[in-house]
């Protein structure tokens, strides 16, 4: 889950990113092209790209997975006396980029945090303050008119309580066509949605908020902002008032560097003229107001030209892939040897004399050894199921855990080949279903002998030696087939529910398991 929300932090920043510095390339053009409300409406889209979802597709069509080392390949042998395979020892270097990854990350975080919180701080200092003194001079549909001397121009704040802060005395002032325009600027940024659009934006900058670039994209995408409300407020009108709507701008930007400094944060609200935008932003709105409007023409190219950036941000998505169905499976314990048997054998031989005359069927004796002698097949594959399990869970971060391995694998090793050593219960297992598949083959040799010869009692030789090595190698093949395929079952077992591999690795890893189990069960 958390490498998954690395990945998608990652490329939302990678994305946002890059987008906000292809606007700031473009914005100024595209405002002389298509109009200053086209370029302010490009910057939704690194707000779109910040709360698109990842994708997840489905595991079928995730791209095939490099082939695996010759020294990690299932289908090899690995001797006991080795350690683990020698990718093992790159344990240490994941590690240790984990911990830095997370460190960065709750770096970034707390940075995140601080900056949304120091935001909303000031926000609500600020909109306590112009509350604070003010008085109510009129209201506009859901906006009302506010006047306060704590501030030198209009302000426009609030999404849910929307307000039009104006300094003290403003409804008073001769000039009613000024006073007009910027009670207008002010109130269309409420019905534009700016304010709303600024708090969204912060959402961005938390993002990115020890990236330079980000911060110039902020500032750009104010200025933008005011021109477009300032395209909004002029559209239709003519030259004369233009003009008086321009010297509005100076003259209260004039007022402001003039006035005695303040001090308000106003980053979340719209004022008419402000510190964060600057005397470019300033020279930049005065020859926009000098622009011919766009005509509707190059306003529906425009918008058709921002739309298709909105259809192709998906193609940016975060993508992952379901995983892989990796829960263990159940060991299914090993089947019994099949002997083979004649249609007209009662039961299994263990013995016989090849030189005694037998009249009519031959009857066989049996004298098992004891269970837990019986079970010798069963009890190694068990072994081998643990010591999968075991060395799958083993970890060689250091040293001394390598040193563990080798020394475990080298105990594993000495106790098999005791096993089966002359005398070792793996031997006399081996010895044992020698002799059974023997008698076996002479049982078969004097049934076929009586078929043939239609006598009722014959003397039987010596089966052909070749075919019983062969059936008595055969038998114990499938059943040290069956050992491997316990100890590769129970280091699936530990792969599965070792939850500190990556989730990808660890699905490449059991696919490769499942099918050399499934191989190993479709050759016993």
């Amino acid at each position: 889950m958390m490498s998954a929300f690395v990945e998608w932090l990652a490329d939302t920043a990678m994305w946002t990113g890059l987008l906000i510095a292809i606007i700031l390339l473009v914005r100024r053009p595209v405002a002389r092209q298509f109009g200053p409300g086209l370029a302010y409406a490009l910057w939704a889209l690194p707000l779109a790209r910040l709360v698109l979802p990842p994708v997840t597709l489905p595991a079928v069509l995730a791209p095939a997975a490099a082939p695996m080392p010759p020294a990690l390949a299932p289908g090899l042998a690995i001797p006991p006396t080795m350690p683990m395979p020698a990718a093992m020892p790159h344990t240490a270097a994941v590690t240790g980029s984990s911990y830095l990854v997370v460190i960065l990350l709750g770096l970034w975080a707390a940075g995140a945090v601080g900056f949304v919180v120091l935001r909303v701080v000031t926000y609500r200092r600020m909109r306590r303050t112009l509350l604070a003194r003010a008085r109510t001079v009129g209201k506009v549909g859901r906006v009302r008119l506010l006047e306060t001397p704590v501030i030198d121009g209009p302000v426009a704040f609030g999404v849910l309580d929307k307000v039009v802060a104006l300094p003290d005395g403003f409804m008073d002032q001769p000039d009613r066509q000024a006073r007009d325009f910027a009670i207008a600027h002010e109130l269309s940024h409420h019905h534009a949605h700016d304010l709303l659009a600024n708090m969204a934006a912060q959402l961005v900058l938390a993002l990115h908020w020890c990236n330079p670039l980000a911060w110039f994209g902020w500032h750009a995408m104010r200025q933008d902002q005011e021109a477009a409300c300032d395209a909004r407020v002029m559209a239709g009108r003519g030259r004369a008032e233009r003009a008086c709507y321009a010297a509005l701008i100076v003259g209260i930007a004039t007022g402001q560097r003039t006035a005695s400094p303040r001090g308000l944060p106003t980053a979340l609200a719209c004022p008419m003229v402000g510190p964060v935008l600057g005397e470019a932003s300033i020279v930049q709105r005065l020859r926009s107001l000098t622009r011919t409007e766009a005509s509707r023409r190059q306003r529906l190219l425009g918008r058709a030209l921002i739309a298709a950036g909105a259809l192709a941000l998906p193609l940016t998505a975060s993508i992952s892939y379901a995983a892989v169905q990796d829960g263990p499976i159940a060991a299914v314990p090993p089947a019994p040897v099949a002997q083979p048997r004649h249609p007209h054998l009662p039961t299994l031989v263990h013995s016989i004399d090849p030189d005694t005359a037998h009249d009519g069927e031959i009857l066989v004796t049996s004298h098992a050894a004891p269970a837990e002698e019986g079970d010798a097949w069963a009890a190694f594959g068990a072994r081998m199921e643990a010591y999968g399990r075991q060395m799958a869970l083993h970890g060689a971060s250091t040293e001394a855990d390598a040193a563990a391995i080798e020394r475990d694998a080298a105990a594993m090793a000495s106790d098999i080949e005791q096993q089966f050593a002359e005398g070792g219960a793996m031997h006399a297992a081996i010895m044992r279903q020698t002799a059974d598949v023997t008698a076996l083959a002479m049982v078969e040799a004097c049934a076929s002998q009586a078929a043939t010869a239609g006598a009722a009692s014959i003397e039987c030789g010596s089966p052909d030696p070749t075919v019983t090595a062969a059936s008595a190698e055969a038998s114990i093949e499938a059943n040290a087939l069956r050992a491997a395929r316990r100890a590769l079952i129970g280091a699936r077992a530990a792969i599965a529910g070792n939850m500190q591999l990556p989730a990808q690795q660890r699905a490449e890893v059991l696919r490769e398991l499942d099918a050399e189990i499934a191989g190993m069960q479709a050759g016993t």
